[in-house]
């Protein structure tokens, strides 16, 4: 987060956004779950900042906003709402590791009506020795990708009066759950 007087008129520089997304896609591809080749890479759909009022500090204050785009492997027995936590909790444990921001908030949205890829087995479930070839289809019984969209928002000033409350932690997601409580029990 940088900060200007009033005086002085904060020009929009994202390269301190664009270098952030740069590094997290780098990040995101250890992920074990997260693909990262051909046709499926991890691609920054938006690196920018925006400026607000600091009413506390009394000056501007510029805030970054990541957007990346990634498909994933997962279970078709994973439902959205394990999905969406274990990749929130994952990114904030990439986050803090080089600490891009003091806080965030950080959301995902999973496509989970059009997976990309489904296994054969699911879609006709027909045995394994009864089916035919796959045409366009791939991955072994139960595996399923599907695309993501993650957002990474700095959290100004102003994000962090509204989701104050306790045990929030610096790193929430859209409704205000803290994301490293889970992290810190398993540590």
């Amino acid at each position: 987060m940088q900060f200007w007087p009033k005086d002085e008129n904060p020009m929009l520089d994202e390269r301190s956004a664009r270098f952030h997304g740069r590094v997290m896609k780098g990040d995101l591809a250890t992920l074990d779950y997260v693909f990262d080749q051909g046709n499926r890479d991890i691609n920054v759909a938006r690196a920018t900042n925006y400026v607000t009022w600091d009413y506390d500090k009394d000056m501007w204050c510029e805030v970054d906003h990541l957007m990346l785009t990634f498909y994933i492997k997962a279970r078709t027995t994973d439902t959205r709402e394990y999905l969406e936590d274990k990749i929130n909790r994952d990114v904030v444990t990439l986050i803090k590791g080089p600490c891009y921001y003091k806080s965030a908030k950080v959301y995902c949205t999973i496509d989970m009506h059009h997976p990309e890829d489904e296994s054969i087995y699911d879609i006709i479930k027909v045995p394994k020795g009864k089916r035919p070839a796959p045409y366009c289809v791939e991955g072994k019984e139960g595996d399923i990708t599907y695309h993501v969209t993650l957002h990474i928002q700095e959290a100004n000033p102003m994000d962090l009066i509204v989701y104050d409350e306790e045990d929030r932690g610096d790193y929430f997601d859209l409704h205000g759950n803290n994301l490293e409580k889970k992290v810190k029990e398993t540590a």
